[in-house]
């Protein structure tokens, strides 16, 4: 299985779109899958989003993967 991590969230002013920066640890296969989950995922977060918070506009979701943790781990492996 795959370990996913939301790291941050950025919505636009307008509210209009968010960007939820995320990391994911885990197999090729498993990193794959759970991308491909997330993007499936899209339209049902939107509406509980929208339920949750009540927001007149509900933002279109875009997810951005944050490699620097895997950049990181694999500098310390090459210093090692």
């Amino acid at each position: 299985p795959a370990f996913l991590t939301i790291l941050d969230v950025e919505v636009s002013p307008d509210l209009s779109s968010a960007k939820v920066f995320f990391s994911i640890f885990g197999s090729d296969k498993a990193c794959s899958d759970t991308l491909e989950y997330l993007e499936a995922q899209k339209k049902s977060l939107r509406q509980e989003v929208g339920r949750k918070v009540k927001l007149r506009i509900v933002p279109e979701i875009k997810w951005v993967r944050d490699r620097s943790p895997e950049t990181a781990d694999r500098i310390n492996q090459l210093l090692k």
